[in-house]
């Protein structure tokens, strides 16, 4: 089973900037099978010469809000 996401973080890139969802462990953020990133400077794990970023600053939880209306 894959982790569920709990965070929106913006992901630097190449192209322009991207808004990705994350699941946190002990050291890095990730974003999927083969993509972490470094919790203490957001710089891509494995590839360290690489332009891809995360905006630390712009990690915020993601919030389910319960429904507005229920039916009977």
């Amino acid at each position: 089973m894959k982790p569920k996401k709990t965070h929106m973080v913006t992901l630097v890139t190449e192209n322009g900037n991207k808004r990705v969802k994350v699941h946190e462990t002990v050291s890095t953020w990730v974003v999927g099978q083969r993509e972490s990133y470094m919790k203490e400077n957001g710089k891509r794990n494995g590839s360290p010469t690489s332009q891809r970023r995360i905006l630390l600053d712009t990690l915020t939880p993601i919030v389910i809000l319960p429904p507005l209306f229920t039916t009977a």
